[in-house]
């Protein structure tokens, strides 16, 4: 499970950037302002997928969010035994369905 969420880590943060970035480097060559790109994205694609992309967006962010903060806590010595990392391994998890469960709710 360690290596899964190590990875599960990485790839968050890779794809939050990457989703950062583009967003960032888009905005600088738009003609229009950003209530006329919401309109347009909102007319363009369907609700259900904008609602996905919202979803995972909040989820990536929530387990990104929680499991950095396990990370900083390894980064002061605290979770080193078996246990405690499987223990806040799980504890990261079920902090992120419950994000999942919170978007689930409002988009």
């Amino acid at each position: 499970m360690t290596s899964f969420l190590s990875f599960t880590h990485r790839m968050t943060g890779l794809s939050l950037s990457a989703l950062l970035y583009g967003w960032g480097i888009s905005e600088i060559f738009a003609t229009s302002n950003f209530a006329q790109q919401l309109a347009w994205m909102q007319s363009t694609f369907p609700s259900s997928f904008l609602a996905t992309i919202k979803f995972l967006t909040i989820t990536s962010f929530g387990f990104h969010l929680f499991n950095g903060i396990r990370h900083l806590l390894w980064d002061m010595g605290i979770g080193f035994s078996l246990r405690e990392l499987y223990t806040s391994g799980y504890v990261v998890l079920a902090l992120t369905a419950a994000i999942a469960g919170i978007a689930a709710m409002y988009y």
